[in-house]
């Protein structure tokens, strides 16, 4: 398993225990809106998601990331990880 497979199976790790979502059984939802109504997540599932993430790989998400509007997918999330940790 490389780098980027254990990043992504801790943040499908993350996603599930903090939402019941699979993104490795449901990889049609990645690029979904996590707030539009195919996945309909309560932006306070999101706030524990992002803290989650910070603790799980020591990081701080910039404010710009989720200002913008990219934290929003799983797969933009991925994308912003992988610049982050890299």
């Amino acid at each position: 398993m490389d780098a980027r497979d254990n990043i992504e199976s801790k943040l499908i790790a993350i996603f599930e225990k903090c939402s019941e979502i699979n993104f490795d059984k449901q990889k049609s939802l990645r690029t979904v809106s996590l707030f539009g109504a195919d996945i309909d997540m309560m932006p306070r599932e999101l706030v524990q998601i992002l803290f989650e993430i910070e603790s799980e790989f020591e990081i701080s998400i910039p404010d710009n990331k989720i200002n913008s509007g990219e934290f929003i997918t799983f797969d933009n999330i991925m994308d912003i990880l992988l610049q982050c940790i890299t």
